[in-house]
């Protein structure tokens, strides 16, 4: 209620600044103050997608180079068999087809994994472009906000400047009205 009865006492254009002035700052509070907070929000969950993808890489090339390491160790196992001279050849054909079955097998885990791999990559890539829209629209709503915002406090205090040269004139006219009177009692 005091509030009431200050806004009352003042002149009209200083008490319709002054609620200008209050709304402009609940505007703020109630629209640009939420955003910013959706923004963090946006921010920290592009961080943890960026290191899922980090974590996603790592995992991927442990499991390919463990496949390489076997690879290798069967291709040794291949040199030895081929440089063994006491077995016939019946059974070093067998495991020739045996190390080629194998090798089959290592080429179709290889080509399940790259292309389990790169739908995981396109659904990130997928995921990681949502995520841009979404805080470039987001940006852009804040900026927007901002801006008006900015307009609003502008517009607020070229009207309180107006007011002040109004109440000077005011106040200017009441003082030469009064020194006027004061001269009139005198004469």
């Amino acid at each position: 209620m005091d509030i009431l009865t200050s806004l009352a006492s003042n002149p009209l254009p200083t008490s319709i600044a002054v609620v200008i002035a209050i709304a402009a700052l609940l505007g703020y509070y109630f629209f640009v103050i939420p955003m910013m907070d959706e923004h963090k929000i946006l921010k920290e969950k592009a961080a943890q997608l960026e290191d899922t993808i980090e974590r996603m890489r790592g995992g991927s090339d442990t499991k390919f180079q463990t496949e390489l390491v076997s690879i290798e160790a069967a291709l040794n196992a291949l040199r030895v068999i081929l440089s063994d001279g006491a077995l016939d050849r019946t059974q070093k054909f067998k495991q020739l087809e045996a190390f080629v079955a194998s090798v089959g097998t290592y080429q179709d885990s290889d080509r399940h994994l790259s292309s389990s791999l790169q739908q995981q990559i396109d659904e990130i890539s997928r995921s990681l472009q949502e995520i841009i829209v979404v805080t470039q629209s987001t940006a852009a709503g804040s900026r927007v906000r901002e801006e008006s915002v900015d307009r609003l406090f502008t517009e607020v205090n070229r009207n309180m400047q107006h007011i002040n040269e109004k109440q000077s004139q005011i106040l200017g006219a009441l003082l030469g009205m009064g020194r006027i009177q004061d001269r009139n009692r005198g004469i």
